[in-house]
């Protein structure tokens, strides 16, 4: 997680949560993959972290491309 915050020195909104669900979402990116299959509750977990990734920037106003 300190690398994120190295990467992103500057102060904005929701920064901790952001990088704490990046952070959540890349930890479990290789098992998903590259792993053997994945128990219905870890696949929701990191689709949950994802969606709310998504909610946090489109409430900032971050448009989707």
């Amino acid at each position: 997680m300190e690398r994120v915050r190295e990467r992103l020195p500057f102060a904005f909104p929701n920064k901790d949560r952001i990088v704490e669900l990046m952070v959540s979402i890349e930890g479990r990116r290789d098992s998903f993959c590259y792993g053997a299959e994945r128990k219905v509750e870890d696949i929701r977990a990191v689709l949950l972290a994802f969606q709310e990734l998504r909610d946090i920037f489109r409430s900032m106003g971050v448009a989707e491309t």
